[in-house]
């Protein structure tokens, strides 16, 4: 292996190990996603295979879109000062857009200032809109603190979201096996989507194998 080799790979194990690894273990977990995705994308910057990588992953940063981003609310490992500054971001003056983007985009340009912000400046009161979406009060928003934790309303958004689970990798799997499926049984498209109307129609006849349902 040439020195240039052996670096390269250095440094890819480097930022596995250090970076990577703990965010793909994390993955799985819907409310510590907007927080994950914004220190992950700052500390790409911090290895050399940044240029590469941060190209990539600008195009990933779905948490941190201006509704999804309200999950961070009820992430026990956000310090109380961020939440005080997100809590004022969300709750100040201003309309909420009711169609917004599911999606944030950083261009290559736009990267220098955005390492450079806090996490709390990515709220807005749009994110008022994930907590109408999922029917949470935001009574708790106006009072101090240290009493979210006790409060009626902020328990019970902790638990919807606690319940959310991160499906874009296996709603990618099962599109995939779809369509292997299909592909065996019918190469006519018309006969595909009539295969899919068939199986929706058995799937809220028969929605699991009880034997009171298949009775």
């Amino acid at each position: 292996m040439q020195a240039t080799e052996e670096k390269a790979l250095r440094d890819i194990c480097i930022f596995l190990v250090l970076v990577y690894l703990k965010g793909w273990f994390e993955a799985p977990i819907a409310v510590q996603a907007p927080f994950n995705n914004f220190n992950f994308f700052k500390r790409l910057m911090e290895y050399p295979v940044s240029e590469i990588a941060t190209k990539a992953f600008s195009a990933h940063l779905w948490y941190l879109a201006p509704e999804t981003v309200a999950l961070a609310f009820f992430d026990f490992r956000i310090p109380k000062a961020i939440k005080v500054k997100m809590a004022e971001n969300l709750m100040r003056s201003g309309e909420r857009e009711e169609n917004v983007s599911n999606r944030i985009l950083i261009f290559p340009q736009q990267v220098p200032d955005f390492v450079k912000q806090e996490f709390s400046e990515s709220f807005s009161p749009t994110a008022m809109n994930f907590f109408r979406k999922f029917n949470i009060s935001t009574n708790f928003l106006t009072e101090y603190i240290d009493c979210w934790e006790t409060h009626k309303e902020y328990k019970f958004g902790r638990q919807a979201v606690q319940n959310l689970l991160v499906v874009n990798d296996p709603a990618e799997r099962g599109v995939k096996l779809m369509q292997e499926y299909n592909s065996i049984l019918t190469k006519d498209e018309n006969k595909k989507q009539f295969i899919l109307q068939i199986v929706n129609q058995y799937r809220k006849l028969y929605p699991n194998s009880r034997k009171e349902t298949l009775w």
